[in-house]
């Protein structure tokens, strides 16, 4: 997800990736899993807030500069919060 500098800031992302996770436990999904990298440092703070941990990292340069990919997951099957 990327939002447009404009709206930055305003809670739209932390909104939208908490709907997301509702949603997916409403479906009754077990778990999600999402691909990032470490320089999106808000991004991960939402991702860490709604239960998101790290399973996994990497350095990389496929796209340039090295950057330090992560692996995220949540579990759904246990209780939000």
């Amino acid at each position: 997800m990327l939002l447009h500098p404009r709206v930055r800031g305003l809670g739209l992302g932390r909104r939208l990736v908490g709907e997301a996770v509702e949603r997916a436990r409403e479906l009754g999904m077990r778990k999600l899993e999402l691909d990032t990298f470490s320089d999106l440092r808000v991004a991960a703070r939402i991702y860490r807030d709604l239960g998101f941990r790290v399973r996994s990292e990497e350095r990389t340069t496929k796209w340039g500069p090295e950057i330090v990919y992560q692996y995220y997951e949540l579990d759904l099957t246990k209780p939000a919060g």
